[in-house]
């Protein structure tokens, strides 16, 4: 992450706002007493649409055509050329008006904090004086999921050699965590960077509503989810290839154990039943089952940048699959793709996302089932975020965001920037490619903020709203 976006992550509103600051350049006439003047040239206010036109001086040469050496043009008139209805711009900048009275209160919090460079103080606190160590407090929000914190430690160089190290946890409310670490390194010789991952986590409560996508809300049930991850992972494609083609490849192999048992059960919700429910259980509940797993993923990168991206285009393809080596008959091969494109549509990062993702699973054997961790789910942080983690979840699904992004603050003499956001989801599941566009889609929109510098996302915060309620959302990774 870059160093910037340490202090952004820490002190989100700390800066001064910049985007729409600057005024209209007004043109008045000359006063009769000027005669001659030199022609005159105006640079347009870049935070203005290309639409707005200016006023242009008329001038006029000697009557015989030809202007004597020496002679200067005479201004005889000025004239202002009709304005142009931008009905398309003054709605682009109905959040960002909406979005700079909401923080105006703020306004002079946020000048203290630049005039002190508070996003530097808070970047020498978090890191040591080399740059290579960082420690960061997380947050987990997740207004249905559970709220929670966490902290995260990560080392460029750990050992002298170019080593990355990091380590981390969180913990709910509920008593819900989950503690992970890594290593890896870059061999130079052949270009790649190749590492190792452990990690365990459990959710007492994990919702549950059924397979498919008409599953009622009020009829969620609890599981316990219990999970260790091992895995080793490195990259496919080079990355001096992956800068140069936008091209990049990545593999992984591992081993998991998950369990699935009865939740814990409150008034409202109960705990899933292994029989006698409305809600049958889902695969592998009331086993704990060890699987092997790989995956392989693709991408190609035409963005203009990472972080603050104004334009171009990414494409995304991951394959993975898994086999239970219990003999409990669990198996999945899982396919999702998506393109995403950013379209300019004002000046000063003012950008239209579009994307679309789709996704199938299958079992490897015909008479194996497909374990619950493998089906295809939305709802979440990134997946059609007013519903909670997993609402909808079956063999088949896609989902798609519209999302339209403008500019709220600088933070550093602009090298880290807080976008805001205005965005609406759909998505559907279903058990079979034939029936996933048929039947109710499911919706949801809302708003939020997204930091970035150019080169990566800092973090998100989202609130979303779906005929379900309302989800508040903070992650450090993109949407999609």
């Amino acid at each position: 992450m870059d160093r910037s976006a340490i202090a952004l992550v820490a002190f989100a509103m700390f800066a001064a706002p910049t985007a729409g600051a600057q005024p209209d350049v007004e043109l008045v006439d000359p006063p009769p007493s000027q005669t001659e003047a030199a022609p005159v040239e105006v640079a347009p206010d870049a935070s203005e649409p290309t639409a707005t036109e200016r006023p242009s001086p008329v001038v006029s040469a000697p009557s015989d055509g030809v202007s004597p050496a020496g002679a200067s043009l005479r201004t005889e008139q000025w004239s202002q050329r009709e304005r142009r209805f931008t009905g398309h711009w003054t709605i682009l900048r109905l959040p960002e008006m909406a979005s700079r009275l909401a923080m105006s209160p703020l306004l002079p919090l946020l000048v203290w904090a630049e005039d002190v460079r508070l996003d530097r103080r808070v970047e020498r606190a978090l890191t040591n004086e080399e740059g290579t160590s960082l420690f960061l407090p997380t947050l987990i929000i997740l207004t249905k999921d559970g709220v929670g914190v966490g902290a995260r430690y990560s080392h460029s160089d750990i050992f002298g050699h170019g080593e990355n190290f990091d380590v981390g946890g969180n913990i709910k409310r509920n008593l819900d965590h989950g503690v992970g670490t890594g290593m890896s390194k870059r061999f130079r010789r052949i270009d790649r960077r190749i590492g190792v991952r452990v990690g365990y986590s459990l959710d007492q409560n994990r919702r549950f509503f059924g397979i498919g996508n008409d599953t009622i809300e009020s009829e969620r049930r609890f599981l316990e989810a219990q999970t260790v991850k091992v895995a080793l992972q490195g990259d496919t494609v080079a990355k001096a290839t992956k800068k140069s083609t936008g091209f990049g490849s990545k593999y992984k192999v591992g081993y998991r154990r998950a369990s699935l048992e009865p939740g814990v059960a409150t008034e409202e919700t109960p705990a899933v039943a292994a029989t006698g429910d409305i809600i049958p259980p889902p695969p592998g509940f009331g086993l704990t089952t060890n699987y092997v797993e790989g995956m392989t993923s693709f991408s190609y990168d035409m963005r203009d940048t990472p972080g603050r991206t104004t334009r171009g285009a990414l494409f995304k393809l991951k394959l993975d699959a898994t086999k239970d080596v219990d003999g409990n008959g669990l198996s999945a091969v899982r396919g999702v793709g998506t393109a995403a494109v950013f379209i300019p549509l004002a000046p000063n990062r003012r950008v239209l996302v579009l994307s679309v993702s789709q996704g199938a699973v299958s079992e490897i054997s015909p008479s194996d089932e497909i374990p619950l961790h493998y089906h295809i789910a939305i709802g979440g942080t990134s997946r059609l975020r007013g519903y909670v983690k997993r609402r909808f979840q079956d063999q088949t699904a896609f989902w798609g965001t519209a999302e339209y992004r403008y500019p709220v603050l600088d933070v550093g003499s602009g090298s880290l920037t807080a976008s805001g956001t205005v965005f609406a989801d759909i998505g559907r599941v279903a058990s079979a490619y034939s029936d996933l566009f048929e039947g109710r889609i499911q919706r949801s929109a809302g708003f939020g903020l997204r930091a970035a510098t150019s080169k990566a996302m800092a973090f998100r915060f989202q609130i979303a709203f779906s005929p379900e309620g309302t989800q508040m959302v903070f992650s450090m990774n993109e949407s999609f």
